[in-house]
């Protein structure tokens, strides 16, 4: 079975002990070090989130078939711990983020949340994949995911594509979870992955939701190696921008209308952005097509 070197493991719990991340009564190495003899199940319990984490953060698939010991720098295992410290504090989602956790199913139900989304045959949905598969991309995250539809629309459609999801929405990401894909909870606004991750991020139907769209398109040209693909249900146009919410008991649900110029404007503030094309889908639907700079693809 595939493991972590021992002392890497002694090592991560001790630092993990001093911020109290781990139930261990001691700082002591050596007692720390006893602890972990006696109790294997320490041990793989370190191996095992330490792999998930590899994943969660990276999106290394590391194999655990052979018998082999995990190699790791000393940096990645810092790494690690402060993940691990991250995600032990209690970071509140913003009320626009939490909206989708208090109301879906019970303000708005989920059959009425679906057909917001439409299914794999609604235009939008079929120009990007038709759009993805010329391109030939190889990778793309989709985010938010909601409830998949598009990992689906590219198996029904036979394209090989390695297909990452992510969503703020814990419900939605138990969703995607029970059928199967590999889904983890994170924000569009600071997106859990590296720079310059996958081929395309591709993002529906979301900026209109927040309640500004800088930061997300900041992300999104962070991980993205070729492209940045934005629906938008709501046409940028030539007047200024709006920002109306809806307050429901202190959870924001925003349907924003942005002005085209300084969406544009802001879009070539990013060396990595080459040129930026928009595609005309419906009377109210307009894709944002951002392709990124052959320096950015060779990262």
């Amino acid at each position: 079975m595939f493991q972590l070197n021992r002392s890497i493991v002694l090592f991560i719990l001790c630092f993990m002990n001093i911020f109290y991340i781990v139930n261990i009564q001691s700082i002591d190495y050596q007692k720390i070090e006893r602890e972990v003899d006696q109790s294997p199940e320490l041990m793989k319990s370190v191996e095992n989130s330490f792999l998930q984490f590899l994943f969660d953060k990276y999106f290394i698939k590391s194999s655990l078939e052979d018998d082999s010991m995990l190699n790791v720098s000393f940096d990645l295992c810092v790494d690690f711990i402060i993940f691990k410290m991250s995600a032990a504090q209690l970071v509140k989602p913003k009320p626009h983020e939490q909206w989708w956790e208090q109301c879906l199913g019970l303000q708005v139900s989920m059959l009425t949340f679906s057909q917001w989304l439409g299914d794999i045959n609604a235009q939008s949905r079929v120009a990007v994949r038709e759009h993805v598969k010329n391109k030939k991309y190889k990778s793309i995250l989709d985010i938010p995911s909601g409830l998949c539809i598009d990992f689906f629309g590219f198996k029904h459609n036979g394209v090989d594509i390695d297909y990452y999801v992510i969503d703020i929405t814990p419900k939605l990401v138990d969703y995607a979870q029970s059928q199967g894909i590999n889904v983890r909870c994170g924000s569009i606004e600071e997106i859990p992955m590296r720079d310059a991750s996958v081929d395309v991020c591709y993002a529906r139907h979301i900026l209109e939701h927040l309640d500004y769209y800088q930061k997300a398109i900041f992300e999104l040209i962070r991980v993205a190696t070729k492209e940045v693909i934005i629906v938008f249900f709501i046409k940028p146009g030539e007047k200024s921008d709006k920002i109306n919410y809806s307050d429901c008991g202190g959870y924001f649900l925003y349907h924003n209308y942005y002005n085209q110029q300084q969406l544009e404007q802001y879009v070539q503030t990013f060396s990595q952005v080459d040129e930026f094309e928009w595609e005309e889908v419906s009377s109210n639907e307009i894709i944002l097509h951002i392709y990124l700079t052959t320096k950015q693809n060779s990262n």
